[in-house]
């Protein structure tokens, strides 16, 4: 894939009208091509022929649908939250919140919060975050 990339940086920099260029629209025009080749190279979509780079954060991300819920007549909020481990894995079974169970749909753990207002703490490895129900 990076060979391809640097193919399409030589062809973008012929096509365009190079001798009319000054030298700041030159060099501008140079690094975009090989920001974009950097792009290329460096993707995280899987390839068949090539390996690919790809960067996890070393205590892992945690993420949820929303951090404050607004207490309805429904009886629960639906918290849905991913978690990507250190390796850069989904691990939703990591994913807890204390006297709150859930079910694994996927890559998410899902939640249904008591819309009674209060906070919960929603943990997964290293992280946590808080989420609150509050009234109307």
């Amino acid at each position: 894939m990076f060979k391809f990339a640097l193919v399409l940086v030589r062809v973008r920099i012929r096509i365009i009208n190079y001798k009319n260029m000054n030298n700041i629209t030159k060099i501008v025009l140079i690094a975009s091509c090989m920001a974009l080749a950097f792009m290329t190279a460096t993707s995280c979509e899987k390839s068949d022929s090539q390996p690919v780079i790809c960067v996890s954060d070393p205590i892992g991300t945690l993420e949820v649908n929303d951090t404050t819920f607004v207490a309805d007549d429904s009886g629960y909020a639906t918290l849905i939250a991913t978690y990507k481990n250190r390796d850069g894995l989904f691990d939703p079974a990591e994913i807890l919140i204390k006297d709150v169970s859930g079910t694994i749909e996927g890559d998410s753990k899902i939640f249904l919060l008591s819309t009674q207002p209060g906070k919960y703490e929603i943990t997964a490895g290293a992280l946590s975050m808080r989420i609150w129900v509050v009234s109307r």
